[in-house]
């Protein structure tokens, strides 16, 4: 585990981030963005572990679905990170539109 030896030390810095959450950006580098990285690493092997997605929104998810999900929403923060317009079906859907444009205005520091 690169950001903390153990998962003690990972829960201390994303405990920390969380209480600064206002200076935490896609921007944030250095030991908060390896937690997360570090900590989305250990989501993605439970979900591969998972039969059932049940999110806080969206369509529960069953099966490959679930390591789908997970992957698709790594890779639209990973096209924010980078500048990029996330390729994504879900964003077709309305209730998304205006979390995507906040999203994309945070990446971008608007």
């Amino acid at each position: 585990m690169a950001p903390a030896d153990n998962q003690v030390e990972l829960q201390k810095i994303i405990e920390a981030a969380w209480e600064s959450r206002d200076t935490v950006s896609f921007d944030t580098k250095g030991p908060v963005r390896d937690a997360v990285e570090t900590a989305l690493d250990l989501l993605e092997e439970a979900v591969g572990r998972a039969d059932v997605l049940v999110p806080g929104h969206g369509a529960v998810a069953v099966g490959p679905e679930v390591v789908a999900r997970l992957a698709a929403d790594r890779a639209y923060v990973d096209a924010l990170r980078r500048g990029d317009e996330p390729v994504d079906e879900r964003l077709s859907q309305d209730w998304l539109t205006g979390i995507h444009q906040s999203n994309l205005e945070q990446a971008r520091g608007s």
